[in-house]
């Protein structure tokens, strides 16, 4: 760990999927990590070498959201789509993390797909870039709340499953 560095103090990391923190120091026997309940983490070092690590701070805090959200099979899917990219767009913490040559190629800032039909919705993803992952929460948190809002004006239905009730040991109706 002294050699490679995989994290640094601040860092946000996660070790065995779920142990999730900002580490808070590291020294050569020990780091210590700060969970989302400000609880404080002790591990060794010994230990950490030897898991899975994901550090969302490694290099490049940049991150990405998904904004996923299922909209009815008789919802217009176009506007659908574009009512996301327009709140995206419009959030002032989503960043263009296009490189010169996506600008160039015309690729778009936001991209809206499908990414499933399911059961009761079609499934809706935004791609969004925010400059950390603080700022990537908070984002996804407004344009969740802000897309509903625009699809209730618009007329976009979110669609809820059905759910089949049976109801045992009921005396029959004479």
């Amino acid at each position: 760990m002294v050699v490679f560095k995989p994290f640094g103090v601040n860092d946000r990391i996660t070790i065995k999927d779920s142990l999730r923190g900002v580490v808070e120091d590291i020294t050569l026997r020990h780091t210590v990590i700060r969970d989302l309940e400000n609880h404080r983490i002790i591990m060794p070092n010994s230990v950490i070498s030897q898991e899975v690590l994901i550090n969302a701070d490694y290099r490049d805090e940049c991150i990405c959201r998904f904004i996923e959200i299922g909209i009815s099979y008789g919802s217009d899917i176009d506007l659908a789509k574009r009512i996301m990219e327009e709140e995206a767009l419009a959030h002032p913490l989503h960043i263009d993390a296009r490189s010169p040559e996506q600008v160039a190629a015309g690729k778009k800032e936001v991209v809206v797909g499908v990414v499933a039909l399911q059961d009761s919705a079609v499934l809706l993803r935004a791609w969004v870039w925010a400059a950390n992952q603080a700022d990537g929460f908070v984002m996804q948190c407004h344009l969740l709340e802000s897309i509903k809002k625009r699809f209730d004006q618009e007329g976009i239905e979110i669609p809820f499953p059905p759910r089949p009730l049976v109801f045992k040991n009921t005396p029959a109706i004479a």
